[in-house]
């Protein structure tokens, strides 16, 4: 994707609230699975991160907590990646 249309949609997306965030997202996935030209490189943690996620929203946790939980994860990744 270019970096022109990847700021404009970015954009975009930072106007919207999260619950409508995770709306695009779901829909983003949709459309990578169906189109993707290639795999997005994805780590162990990145995985497990996302799927707690997923896991938290298809449970109808509230946003905040998604949102703390997804912080946790990525606090952990990044010290992770100084080891």
């Amino acid at each position: 994707m270019e970096q022109h249309l990847r700021d404009r949609i970015l954009r975009r997306l930072e106007a919207l609230p999260d619950e409508r965030g995770y709306q695009v997202l779901d829909y983003v996935e949709f459309l990578e699975s169906k189109y993707a030209e290639r795999a997005t490189p994805d780590n162990l943690f990145t995985r497990l991160s996302e799927r707690v996620e997923d896991t938290m929203r298809a449970g109808k946790a509230p946003i905040s907590a998604i949102t703390g939980t997804v912080g946790l994860f990525d606090g952990a990744a990044k010290v992770m990646k100084g080891l």
